[in-house]
Order: C-alpha cells, then sequence, then structure tokens
C-alpha cells in the first residue's frame, strides 16, 4: 500500500524538522552566550578602577579581556544573523 509509505516519509519529515529545529535552538542558545560574554567582558573592561591604571593587575586584566573579545567578535561577525521577521 502506498498510503503507508507516504506516512512514514512524513514520519521522516518531522523528525528531520524537529532534529532542525533543536539545531535552531542550540545555535541561538550558543549565539545568546557568546553575547553573555560579551557583555560579561566589556562590562569587566569598563569597571577596571583607572586609579590603578598602570598596576600589572589591571594590564593582565585588560589583556585577558582583550584576548577573550577578539576571537568572540570574530565569531560573532562571521555568523549570519538572522533577524525573526514577524509580518507574517
Amino acid at each position: 500500500s502506498s498510503s503507508s509509505s507516504s506516512s512514514e516519509s512524513s514520519n521522516v519529515d518531522n523528525k528531520h524538522q524537529s532534529v532542525n529545529d533543536s539545531i535552531k535552538i542550540m545555535k541561538a542558545n550558543e549565539r545568546r552566550n557568546k553575547f553573555r560574554i560579551l557583555a560579561r567582558t566589556l562590562d569587566t573592561l569598563a569597571n577596571i578602577d583607572p586609579s590603578l591604571d598602570s598596576t600589572l593587575y589591571n594590564k593582565q586584566l585588560e589583556i585577558q579581556c582583550i584576548t577573550t573579545l577578539v576571537p568572540l567578535i570574530r565569531q560573532i561577525k562571521s555568523e549570519p544573523f538572522e533577524i525573526k521577521d514577524h509580518h507574517y
């Protein structure tokens, strides 16, 4: 019977769709985490005490922040950014 085979193929489509959905959700979560790290790192940079500017601790903190930011920004920049369109 052809009806059973067509329902099987739609089953496969549904599974495929749910896998696609979970991948989308994972990617969205990864992206959210990247922005969270970005925000936290920028916040750390912004809150570095300027009166301790010349201290080694500050220099190391700045370097640490920048080494976190650079690859993160590269990653975010290279990803296609989809803006969800709610007009339909």
